[in-house]
């Protein structure tokens, strides 16, 4: 198509006003020379608003100036080196990636392309693990699904995000992270983070810094839906995170307001709602026709002094399949991650879990919400009866072992594990024999647990066991009495931080893993036959 020759008639900020006529559509590509470009937003026959793309250039034009429309609507350029790479919704790479002998073009989507219909989608029934304990075994996400991280500034909603895309180091499904309105700085911190983590080569980085037009982070969360659905198309699961929606929001109604839309709730234009849902609407699992794979979605979204009643908050909620709540209050007591579970769901629940996580977790959000009362009233009523004190002892232990270090990652195996023995009053051992130790206690419990899953053969047994069946409360009391308690008893009594190394540690680990009783045990369930341990 024959590029048609508009005139500029004004410059307002990132707006640009353009005069000619043109069959315009929404989206289209206006071209103004020198590399500025920009898109349609609103226009009739005889005028178009062109919102700029890109660093605020509007400086360069001039009123009378000649512009071209090109007949084109905005589409993303999808290239072989966007992984590892920090990119724009130009397509152009920032900061380069995973190293390519020959860069090329593997297709061009429209950004703004529509959801795919319900006939291609399948159930979401298959677990994302995220990492996040509380979250894996509380508020469980499906592959498919779109989860809202609601909170707070700083309450380290970003970091269960990266932690998120940590957790797939292991796993089949790609990385894809949208930073609406980072400063620089903090994109080559995230990517350095991803690096050391081992996710970079399977990540890709959309950025768009505080100094980009308004267009340009209205764009950038459909540039990387549009991504995530070539990946889709060719049988990829993909788990996407936009942090966050709110500046996502503020830049569109920054282009509603300069095109003279009519401004309505604390401003925002009216069609905000379909702004998200047009765009949180293309997750899903698909059919094998329609490509297979699967797109997760994981906004985020900024509330102020708490207030989850917020116009755009509320609006994502209504959208998503549930949110993780985030409470300052929690933050500021040191607690990580600092998840209110009371207010937080996941709307698909055990659908999206395995069998075991099930068993462990049934019933245990309504112990941390008779918890959370307790905590509250305990105070005031001395006269607690017993099975309220095992209540408290139980949720303590939920608080402590949910806890986490920043990018930290627990395995869907390890919470599994931890849940069942918090359920079934294994954690009491630990209680009973040194409450002001707690803490301490569960801490290195979990640490233990895991070490054993790496590096022993019947911790991968074990692992097994999770994965393929609903595990036996018999197999989980052996392990924990003669394996896992003796284990964290020995970890206390050395000075070593870190046992595995130890020499010592090794041969106490043997001694324990060869008593008889367990092996008796294993042996008449026909679970381990003459099997040879090593470390």
């Amino acid at each position: 198509m024959k590029e048609k020759e508009l005139t500029i008639i004004s410059i307002k900020d990132d707006i640009i006003v353009v005069e000619g006529q043109h069959s315009y559509q929404f989206f289209e590509e206006i071209k103004f020379g020198k590399g500025i470009n920009g898109i349609v937003i609103k226009a009739n026959f005889y005028r178009a608003y062109v919102a700029l793309v890109g660093k605020n250039t509007q400086e360069t034009l001039k009123v009378g100036q000649k512009a071209f429309a090109t007949g084109k609507v905005f589409s993303v350029s999808i290239l072989n080196n966007f992984f590892g790479a920090i990119i724009n919704v130009n397509s152009e790479i920032l900061v380069e990636g995973n190293p390519i002998d020959v860069v090329k073009v593997l297709s061009q989507k429209f950004v703004l392309s529509e959801a795919k219909p319900l006939y291609a989608r399948k159930e979401v029934n298959q677990p994302l693990q995220t990492g996040t304990s509380a979250i894996d075994g509380i508020l469980p996400i499906g592959r498919g699904q779109k989860e809202l991280i609601v909170g707070d500034a700083v309450t380290g909603k970003t970091s269960i995000a990266i932690t998120a895309l940590i957790s797939q180091e292991k796993t089949n499904v790609v990385n894809i992270y949208v930073a609406i309105g980072k400063k620089r700085e903090e994109l080559i911190e995230i990517r350095n983070i991803l690096e050391k983590k081992g996710v970079l080569q399977k990540t890709i980085i959309v950025g768009t810094a505080p100094d980009d037009s308004a267009a340009s982070k209205f764009l950038a969360p459909y540039f990387g839906a549009s991504i995530a659905e070539y990946l889709q198309e060719q049988g990829e699961d993909v788990l996407v995170i936009f942090d966050d929606l709110t500046n996502h929001a503020d830049a569109y109604r920054e282009l509603s307001l300069s095109t003279g839309s009519a401004p309505g709730r604390e401003a925002f234009p009216g069609d905000i709602f379909y702004v998200h849902s047009r765009l949180l609407e293309r997750c899903g699992r698909y059919q094998p026709e329609f490509g297979g794979g699967s797109i997760t979605m994981i906004p985020i979204a900024q509330t102020l002094d708490g207030d989850i009643s917020g116009y755009i908050p509320t609006n994502i909620i209504s959208i998503t399949d549930g949110q993780i709540y985030t409470s300052a209050d929690i933050f500021n007591e040191g607690r990580r991650p600092a998840i209110e579970i009371s207010i937080s769901v996941s709307r698909l629940g055990s659908q999206v879990q395995t069998k075991s996580m099930q068993k462990a977790t049934s019933g245990l959000k309504n112990l941390v919400s008779e918890y959370e009362n307790f905590k509250k009233f305990a105070s005031f009523n001395s006269n607690i009866s017993e099975k309220d004190r095992e209540t408290i002892a139980k949720g303590k232990a939920f608080e402590i072992i949910i806890q986490q270090d920043e990018y930290e990652v627990v395995s869907l195996e390890v919470t599994s594990l931890l849940f069942l023995m918090l359920k079934n009053g294994f954690l009491s051992l630990f209680f009973n024999e040194a409450m002001e130790k707690s803490n301490e206690l569960l801490i290195v419990l979990r640490d233990v647990i895991k070490v054993f899953f790496e590096k022993d053969i019947l911790g991968q047994k074990l692992i097994k066991i999770i994965n393929e069946k609903s595990i036996d409360d018999e197999i989980v009391g052996l392990y924990m009495k003669h394996i896992i308690l003796p284990l964290v008893k020995y970890h206390l009594l050395s000075e070593n931080k870190w046992l595995r190394n130890n020499p010592e540690f090794v041969k106490v680990f043997k001694d324990i893993r060869n008593d008889g009783r367990v092996l008796l045990a294993y042996e008449r369930r026909g679970l381990e036959k003459g099997i040879a341990y090593e470390i």
